[in-house]
């Protein structure tokens, strides 16, 4: 494993571990400030990357730059909210529901960020450079780098037609396209093709019997005849 998955677990794991001890509560802000960040950060992330057009970076580095600015200042802003509403209802003891929910969200709020930090950094990076070839080839990084683009294609699907600053190339996402296509559409498929196999042998064989018939003499076919009419005895 490398040393950049086992950073990024620990990182996962902490909030985990802050989740289960904060509870579902408190995790459910976070989740509703990434969420918040993240539509607002999709919105306005061209307006405030357009803002620094001076340092000379391409199209989609300004959009990934005017991304992190947003998502982080709009998730600052309803944490901090939720640092008051969780004053008011910190009497509220933490079941073990709670504590769970709590471990759970952590733990995922944790990989959605990390997520939009790593595909975010690695856009202002070269292709060919080793941070990138490690982070795109280690198991948990590289999955965490596919994640923002994912999130971001779907928010696109409902909510407009933006380019992806985390892609290389726009792409028409289906959500099936998400989980590699459809199951239920391959499995028909499937089913068709062995229908198709099984007719076609079918057809083959009667083909050769026909034909074998064909060629009996008239004593045989009749004897064939008697054979298949003939009634069944028990043995």
């Amino acid at each position: 494993m490398e040393i950049t998955d086992i950073v990024l677990l620990i990182i996962i794991g902490a909030f985990a571990v802050r989740g289960l001890i904060k509870g579902l509560v408190h995790e459910l802000f976070g989740i509703a400030a990434i969420v918040i960040g993240y539509l607002a950060a999709y919105k306005y992330s061209l307006t405030v990357g357009s803002l620094f057009k001076s340092f000379d970076l391409s199209e989609k580095s300004l959009s990934a730059l005017g991304f992190v600015i947003v998502f982080v200042v709009a998730y600052l802003i309803v944490m901090i909210v939720a640092v008051f509403i969780s004053k008011i209802i910190k009497n509220v003891s933490l079941s073990e529901v709670n504590r769970g929910g709590g471990m759970v969200f952590g733990a995922f709020k944790a990989a959605v960020i990390l997520s939009v930090i790593l595909t975010s950094f690695i856009s202002f990076m070269p292709k060919e450079s080793g941070f990138v070839k490690t982070t795109e080839s280690g198991a948990v990084s590289g999955f965490l780098i596919k994640l923002s683009p994912v999130i971001y294609d779907i928010v696109n699907k409902f909510g407009g037609s933006q380019v992806n600053p985390f892609r290389e190339e726009k792409i028409e996402l289906e959500p099936v396209d998400i989980f590699g296509g459809d199951p239920g559409q391959k499995a028909l498929e499937k089913v068709r093709e062995s229908a198709e196999n099984i007719k076609d042998g079918a057809e083959e064989k009667s083909g050769d019997i026909m034909d074998k018939i064909k060629d009996m003499t008239r004593e045989e076919k009749d004897a064939l005849a008697e054979k298949l009419l003939a009634p069944k005895t028990d043995q």
